[in-house]
């Protein structure tokens, strides 16, 4: 009997702290995912023309999403997509950097690939600096990038790399659980 009670206390216990999620479905960029339901989302240039209309991250459509945001923790998230006749995901140069941070090739420590659920992504990471190297922040990013009929997506990932190797679980669930879908 008390192993019975024990067990049920252990499977309260986890069912009380499991994450919880919610569905973003983004159809005007063509994508739908899962967050961690403590994740804000924003949005910018949701115009027909995936080029137009930007913001201050990127003269172009997407959505930035962050955990704990302004924080010492804080993780955040990038998301373009962009129509690409061509099958080449990298050649857009402004999907490159957000804000003023670019995203440096010389800087990819690996390379990696996650198979999730709808799509393949390859990933890469690296590093980029906010402010000058001497007086800015260095932050561990992760560059994913996909492609769907004639739409592409790169995805970026960037904290402090204490807190991308904490939040890598976390991370691989919204990657494994993006899906690419056609766009309204």
């Amino acid at each position: 009997m008390k192993k019975l009670l024990f067990l049920i206390l252990i499977l309260m216990t986890s069912v009380c702290y499991a994450q919880k999620w919610k569905n973003i479905d983004q159809k005007y960029y063509g994508m739908k995912y899962k967050l961690p339901a403590n994740w804000a989302i924003d949005g910018f240039g949701q115009d027909d023309d995936w080029d137009a209309n930007g913001s201050s991250v990127c003269e172009c459509a997407g959505t930035i999403n962050t955990f704990r945001r302004f924080e010492k923790d804080e993780i955040l998230m990038v998301a373009y997509p962009f129509e690409n006749t061509k099958g080449e995901v990298l050649k857009d140069s402004k999907r490159m950097k957000v804000w003023d941070m670019q995203f440096d090739t010389s800087s990819i420590k690996k390379s990696f690939e996650i198979t999730g659920k709808y799509a393949r992504f390859q990933g890469n990471v690296g590093s980029w600096v906010k402010g000058t190297e001497e007086d800015g922040k260095v932050y561990e990013v992760w560059r994913l990038t996909t492609k769907y009929n004639k739409q592409s997506y790169v995805l970026y990932f960037w904290a402090n790399p204490a807190i991308m190797e904490k939040e890598k679980k976390t991370i691989y669930s919204i990657v494994e659980l993006f899906q690419p879908v056609r766009r309204k």
